[in-house]
């Protein structure tokens, strides 16, 4: 590049990139002698750092894409000495994109990863979701009755995540959230759940019923072999007509 007055023109408040070949209005700018770099704001919120070096002179665009990712482009400006020629701007870079950094996400926050290109060393942010638990079962209590079909003690399930061992308490009938990312969490709880209404039940008729007498269950069993028609009369002491 032979004149690089050109690429901050603070009279018209211009700022042109000789790599790209863009031009784009200024809005702020500010000098700093001590490294000799300007500090630009440019339209749509771009940012550009331009440091006068002795042998070239350093871009850094960054700007901030539609996804919220934070993209950092830097390029890398030679003066031409002899006044032979001008310099083209390079083609367009065919990025080589590889993972420099990464922040893992964990059940309940997103994390990020940062790629580099190894040729221009343009960065690229990108977000990872968040991962969601991972609900086990660690252990199911039944819910239970006296003999008078009165409520002992409500049964409940407790559910652990593999990834972070947090623990959720779900009462019978129910299951834990689903995670951010994982809207089949709770296909395992329902599943559970359905099973403990079950057990439940199950639970509930067996405490009902066991007080029937030795003789009412074979008269229940003589009934249905007979064909008897009053079979529910010999359920005393129920009232089966209300």
């Amino acid at each position: 590049m032979e004149d690089n007055s050109t690429i901050v023109n603070e009279t018209n408040n211009t700022y042109y990139n000789p790599a790209t070949g863009t031009t784009a209005p200024i809005t702020n700018w500010s000098y700093d002698y001590s490294d000799r770099s300007y500090k630009l704001e440019l339209d749509g919120g771009k940012t550009s750092t331009v440091t006068y070096g002795d042998e070239n002179i350093t871009i850094t665009e960054t700007t901030i894409n539609e996804s919220g990712d934070t993209i950092t482009n830097n390029y890398t400006i030679y003066y031409l000495i002899d006044g032979s020629g001008s310099e083209l701007p390079p083609s367009a870079c065919e990025h080589a994109w590889a993972e420099t950094s990464t922040t893992p996400a964990t059940c309940t926050l997103p994390g990020s990863k940062v790629l580099t290109c190894s040729k221009c060393q343009q960065t690229q942010k990108t977000s990872l979701p968040a991962l969601g638990h991972d609900w086990q079962v660690k252990q199911t209590v039944t819910t239970e009755y006296d003999d008078t079909g009165q409520l002992i003690q409500e049964g409940y399930t407790i559910y652990e995540c593999s990834r972070c061992q947090e623990q959720y308490k779900a009462v019978s009938g129910t299951s834990p959230p689903a995670g951010p990312s994982d809207p089949d969490a709770s296909g395992e709880g329902v599943f559970s759940g359905i099973f403990g209404l079950l057990l439940d039940f199950l639970s509930f008729f067996w405490k009902t019923f066991k007080d029937f007498t030795s003789s009412g269950v074979k008269a229940f069993l003589d009934a249905l072999k007979d064909g008897t028609s009053d079979i529910f009369g010999l359920l005393n002491p129920f009232d089966w007509s209300a």
